[in-house]
Parts: structure tokens; sequence; C-alpha cells
């Protein structure tokens, strides 16, 4: 089944009422699988990974764009974020991304997050208004969207541990807003090809879905995609993210 198909099949049954968890809302996962349950899977799969001690600081995604992936990127910024600290390799040479950097919390930030779910909802609701992730909010006291746009910017950062990813899930399993639905589709594979766990997600009215792909052995966030009503798709499929000490004169391709 196609990506296009597969939004249009699970759109049609979004929208399952539940009354607990974090935030105050009402619809949350739809059926017939729980999507809760992946991600809490995923928050197991990350917590089993190691710990790696920081011996670098410049950011490092290679990465393909969808859905065309016949380019490698290769993007180094530094921790601070923002674009102006952003280089982009494409096949090995060098441009400068003038738009959108890839990691956009800065490196300090996200380092200091908690590993317990209810102090890292409290963090990450004062991290989403600092960043400016709130305006998909329905109302100042749901904070869910914008919880959910700090999750897809930290979740492929080398900077985040383990065991906050981890507890990063956790939070997203328990978030509950009528703005926020989060639908399972299901083990299938990601646009690369790749097992991968994978979740429809719509924020709000009439926002184009989004596909996430997480690997269910290590609980990384492997792609994602968003599915614009003209039947057009984005995103990203990421190959590996690290840590590196400087950025190269060039990049070196596989």
């Amino acid at each position: 089944m196609s990506l296009i198909a597969t939004a249009a099949a699970l759109v049609a049954y979004l929208g399952v009422n539940v009354t607990t968890g974090f935030g105050p809302g009402n619809t949350l996962f739809g059926e017939p699988a729980c999507a809760a349950e992946v991600l809490r899977g995923a928050a197991r799969a990350a917590a089993a990974q190691p710990a790696t001690i920081a011996t670098a600081s410049i950011r490092h995604a290679r990465w393909l764009a969808l859905p065309d992936v016949k380019d490698i990127h290769d993007t180094y910024q530094g921790p601070n974020g923002g674009s102006w600290q952003t280089v982009t390799y494409v096949n090995g040479t060098q441009r400068t991304v003038q738009h959108a950097p890839m990691f956009d919390i800065p490196a300090a930030e996200l380092r200091k997050l908690s590993t317990n779910p209810s102090q890292l909802y409290r963090e990450l609701v004062v991290l989403a208004t600092r960043q400016g992730y709130n305006q998909l909010d329905v109302s100042p006291s749901d904070p869910a969207p914008g919880i959910w746009m700090a999750a897809l910017w930290a979740l492929p950062d080398p900077n985040l541990a383990p065991p906050v990813r981890a507890a990063l899930y956790n939070v997203l399993a328990e978030l509950r807003s009528p703005a926020l639905t989060i639908t399972n589709g299901g083990l299938r594979t990601d646009p690369l090809g790749r097992r991968a766990n994978e979740l429809l997600v719509q924020e709000g009215s009439g926002q184009p879905p989004e596909l996430l792909y997480i690997d269910p052995v290590t609980g990384s966030l492997d792609a994602y995609t968003v599915h614009s009503s003209d039947g057009s798709v984005s995103g990203q499929a990421f190959l590996s993210t690290d840590l590196v000490a400087a950025v190269p004169t060039a990049a070196v391709l596989p």
C-alpha cells in the first residue's frame, strides 16, 4: 500500500475518546491498536540503548529528503541551534542552508532534561513556549501540540541521551488533547524499506497528516513524512546522527 493510501485508510478511523494522561483534552489514540503502547515500546527500546559520553559539540545528521531519495545530505550544526550555524553537503558538495536548521533546540537545553516523565512534561511545556512551538494550541491550557513539535525536533538529536529519549516517548504516550490524534499504523516499512512502527499524527484541524516511522529495536525516529491535501509528500529519512569535533572540508560519502 502506498503512503498516501495508508494515510487515507488510517484517517478514516481517528478519534477515540479517553480521559486520563497529561493534558486537558479528550481525543487521543485511534483503533484498532493503541498507539500509546507503540510509544511505550519505543521508550523501552530507547532505554536499552547504550549511553555515550559527548566528546564533541557539532551535531551531524546524514539524511535523505523525501520523496526524492537520490541525494545524500550531511548537515552539520553548532550546539546552539539556528540556521546561520548550519552547513549542509549534498552528495559531498557544500551548500549552506538558509532556511530552517536541522536541530532547533540548543544542546544545553536537551542535556538538562529530566528522565522522569512527569518532570519532563513540565520542562517540555516551558521549552515549547520558549521555542515558539505553541502556534497550534487550541487554548493556553493545552500545551500538547507544542510538546509534540518539541519532540519531533528533539528525537533525532544526538544530544538526547537514551534515558531522556525513553522518558520523552513515555510523555508522548500519555498526552491528551483535542488538537492531537495519534493512530497506530502497525509494523511496516519506512520509505527506505526499513522495518518500523508507523504512527499517523493529526495536529489540529486543517493540518496535513504526518506519518512517523520508529525503529522497533532502537527506538530511534527513522523517518517522517507530511501528506498535503494536493497529494504531495515531503519529509526526511535519517541514516545516522552523531556528534563530531569539526565540520569537514567535504562530506565523505559511503
